[in-house]
């Protein structure tokens, strides 16, 4: 197999055309094995994983990535792009200590070999980790040295994750109107790119915004475009997420029996590829909108569950914050801060 063969592959990724992607790779690796190319077996591999990943297998994923940890002969950037991947994917399914020794492992390797657009990709993966463990703070300084990255390389993928990481903390500390400009830079730097989840994912998060503004026939607009190209690359964990926050439209709107289906088929999802982070939102979810319909002990059952599921989350919490990581409030406003 050949270098453009892998960059046929990774096109059909971007294109959203996960299962075609996944097919090319798993043809790839067996044909590279047979030449004995170890690299391009591994970049194949790598791109099979993140295919496995957004199709919510996460143990095979992360089964591959653990296997490429382990490979000899590989460039110490490979191996770098190999650390920083399942060190993502764990940091999203909740596993923060492991995710925190992986990134800086990753980091070294990418300082050794000078890669700056490796590097400001792991800051915005790393961003997005602290993210979900609560250092809004860090994890904002990530995703603007991504986006600097990202402007001073001229590599318009990198811009966009930085600018759409600046969005979404944006969001988590209550400021929707200003996150809105951040996603729509990253939608359209997306849309120029080709890398149709990943506008899929800026659209979603749009929805978001407009729900927080009270935009509702936006936002579930947004939504249902965003739902519809995540459903066609059968990508799991965009999709789990659409449906979440329209199950937050219509509990706004007071239509709880048809909110709660779309929790429930979200936390479905979540729970096939043991997303914790997710499981415990959509059980919360569920608890209220049981709850806002009068059924309060089926309410209190959800409550529970999702209690359960926090208390995990803050033993990983508790383990990451022991050898680094710490919790801290997202980023006050800065006085005339715009994009």
């Amino acid at each position: 197999m050949t270098t453009s063969e892998l960059e046929l592959a990774r096109s059909a990724m971007r294109e959203g055309d996960v299962s075609r992607a996944l097919a090319l790779s798993e043809e790839a690796t067996a044909s590279s094995e047979a030449q004995e190319d170890i690299s391009l077996v591994w970049q194949f591999k790598l791109l099979r994983a993140k295919c496995l990943w957004i199709q919510g297998q996460s143990s095979e994923a992360l089964q591959w990535l653990e296997e490429g940890e382990r490979a000899p002969a590989l460039s110490r950037e490979l191996h770098g792009h190999i650390k920083m991947e399942r060190a993502y994917f764990l940091g999203l399914l909740g596993r923060f200590g492991e995710s925190k020794v992986l990134f800086d492992e990753a980091e070294t390797f990418f300082e050794q070999t000078c890669s700056s657009a490796a590097v400001g990709e792991l800051q915005w993966r790393r961003g997005l980790v602290l993210h979900f463990f609560g250092d809004f703070k860090h994890s904002d300084t990530c995703f603007r040295q991504a986006l600097a990255v990202g402007e001073k390389e001229k590599n318009g993928m990198i811009t966009g994750l930085g600018s759409a990481g600046i969005g979404k903390n944006l969001m988590m500390n209550g400021r929707p109107r200003e996150a809105v400009p951040w996603f729509e830079r990253a939608l359209a730097i997306f849309e120029k790119e080709g890398s149709r989840l990943h506008a899929a994912a800026m659209l979603s998060e749009l929805g978001a915004c407009h729900f927080g503004l009270g935009n509702l026939e936006e936002s579930l607009e947004l939504l249902r475009k965003a739902d519809q190209i995540e459903l066609e690359a059968g990508a799991h964990p965009g999709h789990q997420i659409s449906l979440a926050n329209i199950g937050n439209i219509y509990l706004r709107r007071g239509e709880y029996a048809r909110a709660i289906s779309y929790y429930q088929r979200a936390i479905e999802i979540a729970k096939q590829s043991d997303d914790r982070i997710s499981v415990y939102k959509w059980l919360k979810n569920l608890s209220v909108a049981y709850s806002a319909m009068g059924n309060t002990a089926v309410g209190a059952h959800f409550e529970k569950q999702a209690e359960a599921v926090s208390r995990v989350l803050e033993e990983e919490r508790s383990r990451a914050s022991g050898i680094g990581w710490v919790v801290s409030a997202p980023t006050p406003k800065q006085s005339g801060e715009q994009l």
